[in-house]
């Protein structure tokens, strides 16, 4: 699990802390997870970071696929968090070809996002995330 995370350069993005705080949402010890997801809330990925936001995408998309991984909820709404700020901020700015990548890479997640929305603790926040990615404009 997260074999590529060493193969992004996330200096370069600005974000050292990225495989850190992805690790720790595998953590055994809740406490653990949900700092690493405060941590990822916080930094307002989509509308500073874009770069960064959709180099994280994949590495979340590959946890929701992971039986072993508990919080999914949690990565789904982080997930949905994401989108729906692309989505804002791609209407307030139609031009921001820069959100192009984080929309692609929301979208490879689409068949594990639409599954585990059928469940009953992820339908709010797996329909949230599929409503923001369907009114996603074509950028």
């Amino acid at each position: 699990m997260l074999e590529n995370i060493t193969k992004v350069d996330w200096v370069a993005l600005d974000f050292p802390e990225i495989p850190r705080l992805l690790l720790n949402l595998t953590s055994e010890e809740k406490g653990i997870r949900d700092r690493a997801y405060d941590e990822l809330y916080d930094a307002e990925l989509p509308e500073l970071q874009p770069k960064a936001t959709s180099a994280i995408i994949p590495f979340l998309i590959e946890l929701l696929r992971q039986s072993s991984v508990k919080d999914k909820d949690v990565l789904i709404l982080l997930l949905a968090q994401i989108s729906c700020n692309a989505l804002a901020y791609a209407k307030q700015r139609p031009s921001r070809r820069s959100l192009k990548d984080v929309i692609d890479a929301l979208q490879q997640g689409l068949d594990i996002y639409i599954i585990l929305a059928r469940e009953p603790n992820m339908f709010e926040y797996g329909s949230l995330l599929l409503t923001c990615l369907q009114d996603m404009p074509v950028l």
